[in-house]
C-alpha cells in the first residue's frame, strides 16, 4: 500500500504544482495585459491632446487668412471703383470725350438661314 499512497502524493504534488503554475501565469498574463492596456491608453490620450493642440493653431491660422482675404477684397473693391479710377488718370494724357457721335450703317443685311 505504500506504493500507491506514495504514488497518490506524487500525483497531488503534480495537481498542486500545476494549479499554481496556471494561477501565477494567469495572473502574470492579467498584468502584462493591464500594463499593456495602460500603456495603449496613455498613447491614444497623448495622441488627442496633441491633434487638439494642432486643431487650434490651424483654426488660428484659418481665421488671419480669412482676415487677410477680407483686406484683399476690400482693398481690390476700392481699386475699382470709379473714384480711384479717376485719380489715377490724372496723371496721364488722356482726353475727357465730350461729344459723342453714333453713326449707324444703312443698308446692312442680315444673312438668314
Amino acid at each position: 500500500m505504500n506504493q500507491f499512497a506514495n504514488y497518490s502524493s506524487k500525483r497531488e504534488i503534480k495537481m498542486q504544482w500545476r494549479k499554481r503554475f496556471l494561477n501565477s501565469s494567469v495572473s502574470l498574463t492579467v498584468f502584462f495585459v493591464g500594463i499593456l492596456f495602460g500603456i495603449m491608453y496613455m498613447v491614444q490620450i497623448n495622441s488627442i491632446s496633441t491633434k487638439g493642440y494642432e486643431m487650434n493653431e490651424l483654426e488660428n491660422k484659418i481665421t488671419l487668412l480669412e482676415r487677410e482675404n477680407q483686406k484683399i477684397q476690400f482693398h481690390l473693391a476700392s481699386s475699382k471703383s470709379m473714384q480711384s479710377i479717376q485719380s489715377r488718370l490724372v496723371g496721364t494724357e488722356l482726353i475727357v470725350a465730350d461729344n459723342f457721335q453714333y453713326d449707324s450703317l444703312v443698308g446692312t443685311a442680315m444673312a438668314m438661314r
